[in-house]
């Protein structure tokens, strides 16, 4: 497996290759996504993704999210007044005006990563 340095370097390298900014995606609240510029730029369709897999991406509390096909949305844990639970967040094709998880690649998730009930 690749280090998270390489996965990094890559996840930026795709944005930037896109003219798009990783770090401007989580305050994007009330502004249309370019939706086929991200995709030329990498970030993969929902079409693409596969149930119950681990992705690498951004959103604004995590790198990790687990894809559910039924949901049609992404899992992370997050980590809150000392208190970790799961919560999920869209992919950008289902934008909500809210935060976005923006994937790029599968992975193997760190053990941190896994979802669980939040204990």
């Amino acid at each position: 497996m690749e280090d998270i340095e390489s996965l990094f370097n890559e996840l930026y390298d795709l944005f930037r290759a896109g003219g798009l900014s990783l770090s401007g995606l989580s305050e994007m609240k009330g502004r249309e996504l370019d939706l086929e510029k991200m995709f030329k730029a990498g970030v993969l369709r929902k079409s693409q993704l596969e149930d119950g897999k681990y992705y690498l991406g951004k959103c604004r509390n995590a790198i990790v999210a687990k894809w559910s096909a039924e949901k049609q949305k992404f899992t992370y844990m997050r980590t809150k007044f000392n208190q970790t639970f799961p919560e999920t967040i869209n992919h950008p094709e289902d934008d909500n005006g809210y935060d976005l998880f923006v994937p790029i690649r599968k992975i193997i998730p760190m053990p941190k990563e896994v979802i669980t009930n939040g204990k």
